[in-house]
C-alpha cells in the first residue's frame, strides 16, 4: 500500500475557516411546523380514494364505511403523535 502512496498520494484539503451554523430543534420545527399533519392529510386523501368512490356509487357501504373509520382513526393517532415526537426530539436534543 506504501508503493501505490508514492505514486498516487492521497488527497486533501486546504485548511478552511469555515464553522457549521448550529441548527437548533426550534429552527428545524419553525421551518416545518404543519408537516407531519400535512403528509398525514395527503396519506389519507391516497388511501381513502377508493372508498370514497365507492360511496359515491353506493353510499350505504358498510365495508368502505369501516376502511374509512379505520383509515381516519389512523391518521388522528399519526396528527396527535406528532406533538408527541416533536416533544421527544426536543428533549432528546434540544
Amino acid at each position: 500500500m506504501h508503493k501505490a502512496w508514492e505514486q498516487f498520494k492521497p488527497v486533501t484539503l486546504p485548511p478552511a475557516d469555515f464553522k457549521p451554523v448550529k441548527v437548533t430543534s426550534e429552527d428545524i420545527e419553525a421551518k416545518y411546523e404543519d408537516e407531519l399533519e400535512t403528509l398525514a392529510g395527503q396519506r389519507l386523501t391516497h388511501l381513502s380514494a377508493e372508498y370514497r368512490e365507492k360511496l359515491v356509487k353506493k353510499p350505504g357501504d358498510l365495508d368502505a364505511l369501516t376502511q374509512l373509520g379505520i383509515l381516519y382513526g389512523r391518521v388522528r393517532a399519526l396528527c396527535r403523535g406528532a406533538g408527541t415526537i416533536r416533544k421527544y426530539v426536543s428533549e432528546r436534543h434540544g
